[in-house]
């Protein structure tokens, strides 16, 4: 499935996307721990972001289904 990454994510990707291996229908929570399992040395960032699917924030037992738009959106923080 492919999954739209942002911030310092897309920037150590070098790519606004990426592609994850994981069964379907499967939970956020799942879909975050194959992340971290995919990209290692970013497990802290990975597991302080959200995940929204459909535009909308997604908590850790949202299913994700065939279809579904998901994105990582990282920690900001600004001034």
């Amino acid at each position: 499935m492919k999954v739209l990454v942002f911030g310092p994510i897309a920037d150590a990707l070098g790519a606004p996307m990426c592609e994850i291996f994981v069964r379907l229908p499967a939970t956020v929570e799942q879909v975050t721990h194959a992340l971290v399992a995919q990209m290692p040395g970013m497990d802290n960032l990975l597991l302080r972001s959200v995940v929204a699917v459909n535009q909308v924030y997604a908590g850790k037992e949202r299913l994700i289904l065939e279809g579904d738009e998901v994105a990582l959106i990282p920690p900001v923080s600004g001034g």
